[in-house]
């Protein structure tokens, strides 16, 4: 495994690069540890060059020192996405963004349950006031020169914490995936048949609308 800590904007973000082939970006959700990855990117290190990061003022990343309690705006969290794509993946990668559930039944090793529990204080100190009020520009996407993907667990259908996947597909015009299990399924088990779903977003781009079978699903605004 290579890696370190790398300066973005004058602070260290840690990151870690695995396995050999097309570079793979894969960003964790809430705290923001580079180990959420871990399992699943060691599985895809025979067909990628899997790249993870502590997310800007998580565990072993650093945070701006001159923020004077100032909220940590989204567009920080992307330079430092965008300075692994232009670092370590060379130019290019595709990215692999996860969200959690927040079920508390992750199988992580003691390192980075101590890791975890330690960032609270900065996602709702100083991240969560600018990303709750982020709005996104919707009209972006729709022009970008590569394929995005929203997708969803089939044990997720029904729950408010993947309405805004459908949405924001819907709204960009994005394809909307269903895949066994949950969102984070590699977190809950990493023998899990579904915990290889990674492994085929990451070698194809699959189409689809949206199964009738979600429950309360929003409608085209």
């Amino acid at each position: 495994m290579g890696g370190g800590v790398s300066d973005v904007d004058g602070t260290g973000l840690y990151h870690e690069v695995r396995g050999i082939g097309p570079a793979l970006l894969m960003i964790g959700g809430p705290g923001g540890d580079a180990g959420y990855c871990t399992v699943v990117a060691e599985d895809l290190a025979d067909a990628c060059t899997v790249i993870t990061h502590d997310r800007r003022g998580n565990s072993r990343s650093q945070d701006r020192t001159d923020r004077d309690g100032g909220p940590t705006r989204p567009t920080e969290q992307a330079s430092g996405a965008r300075a692994l794509i232009d670092g370590p993946a060379g130019g290019r990668a595709p990215v692999r963004r996860e969200t959690s559930r927040g079920e508390g039944a992750y199988r992580w090793p003691a390192d980075l349950w101590q890791r975890f529990l330690a960032n609270p204080d900065h996602l709702f100190g100083t991240v969560w006031e600018a990303f709750a009020g982020f709005r996104p520009d919707e009209a972006a996407p729709r022009t970008v020169p590569f394929p995005i993907l929203l997708a969803a667990g089939t044990e997720d259908r029904g729950t408010y914490c993947v309405r805004p996947s459908i949405g924001i597909a819907r709204r960009i015009g994005a394809p909307w995936a269903e895949s066994p299990g949950v969102r984070m399924e590699f977190t809950r088990g990493p023998a899990r048949p579904a915990s290889r779903r990674p492994r085929v977003a990451a070698t194809q781009m699959r189409t689809a609308r949206v199964p009738g079978l979600w429950v309360g699903v929003p409608e085209r605004p």
